[in-house]
């Protein structure tokens, strides 16, 4: 028996597309305001002013959590509005959706657990301070040069509550398919 769904379909993937988006635009001016460093799985040694990245891959990972689901929003919202408009899109049926819901609940869900265990990882690497109180900290005298960390940690923050928001939809609307 079908799960009568509470919030339209529309609604759950139109906001889960806004969330993903929303995630992308965030990691991108985030790995640019970094100088293209990941900071996700970085390490800092505050005394001695040096700062590790972690591997670009975590960073791009996780972007390309945020495009799949993006992407799958965009793919079921226009599978649903088909339905209103004459639009062919034979290619497109039950179980081909079935299977990318699945792929991208998969992918966002392991994005958001690689977003929120580097940012953990980030947060334990300081001794002195706080990641979440860094602002006392010339980031400009780190090596290497202008690896600006300044408000790092509200950046990963906000991509994480996109991430699991966006995950949460997603689940929500597995639920509905089954």
């Amino acid at each position: 028996m079908k799960m009568k769904a509470t919030v339209p379909k529309v609604t759950l993937w139109t906001i889960n597309s806004i969330l993903a988006l929303a995630g992308l635009v965030v990691m991108n001016i985030y790995v640019l305001r970094t100088c293209k460093q990941c900071v996700f799985f970085g390490h800092i040694q505050e005394v001695e002013r040096i700062f590790t990245s972690g591997s670009m891959i975590w960073c791009m990972f996780i972007m390309s959590g945020c495009f799949v689901s993006f992407g799958t929003g965009l793919v079921v919202l226009l599978g649903e509005f088909r339905k209103f408009k004459n639009v062919s899109m034979s290619f497109f049926n039950q179980s081909s959706n079935f299977l990318i819901l699945r792929a991208s609940l998969l992918w966002t869900f392991l994005a958001a657990i690689v977003s929120a265990v580097g940012f953990f990882t980030w947060c334990q690497s300081f001794k002195v301070n706080s990641c979440f109180k860094n602002a006392s900290q010339d980031w400009h005298a780190f090596t290497p040069k202008h690896s600006d960390c300044f408000g790092a940690s509200a950046w990963q923050i906000l991509l994480n509550v996109f991430l699991w928001g966006s995950f949460l939809l997603q689940s929500l609307s597995w639920f509905h398919y089954l």
